[in-house]
């Protein structure tokens, strides 16, 4: 039972979800192996075992490196990322797209789009929690600003 050895891996490495999905995707440059676990109606990640422990990335973050997840939709990523907002100025987005736009020592800025209103970044700690929501109107010098299909100032 592959699936099976392979879900316990996930479990092991701290992957919070229900795994539903799990395959190898490769090797990393350390020759360790790669898998990625793909989440019921959440984002996936990819992991992988280092000397250190288990190193988990998501997906989100996946993409941005150019990497692929198989088992995660773009519909799964939007519903994690609304699960950040949960309690914070930007709960009442309802959103349409997501992107992972960079990090630095505050925390990790997602720029998304909202159904019906401006488009929001907001800065998340590692925790998940949103520490700040910046409308697009006024968020150029966040990571050069918004850039997702509506967000843009000259299509505002």
């Amino acid at each position: 039972d592959i699936q099976g050895f392979l879900k316990a891996y996930a479990a092991e490495a701290g992957v919070p979800c229900t795994v539903d999905q799990v395959a190898v995707k490769g090797q990393a440059a350390s020759g360790a192996v790669i898998y990625e676990a793909g989440c019921t109606g959440a984002d996936g990640y990819w992991i992988e075992k280092a000397a250190a422990g288990w190193q988990k990335t998501e997906c989100l973050q996946v993409l941005v490196q150019k990497g692929t997840c198989d088992f995660t939709t773009k519909d799964e990523q939007i519903a994690t990322v609304k699960t950040w907002l949960t309690g914070s100025e930007a709960a009442d987005c309802n959103v349409g797209e997501v992107r992972l736009m960079g990090q630095n020592a505050n925390g990790r800025f997602i720029e998304m789009t909202c159904a019906g209103a401006e488009g929001r970044i907001i800065r998340h700690n590692a925790e998940f929690q949103v520490q700040q929501v910046y409308p697009c109107s006024t968020a150029q010098q966040i990571g050069g600003g918004c850039t997702l299909p509506g967000n843009k100032p000259d299509e505002a």
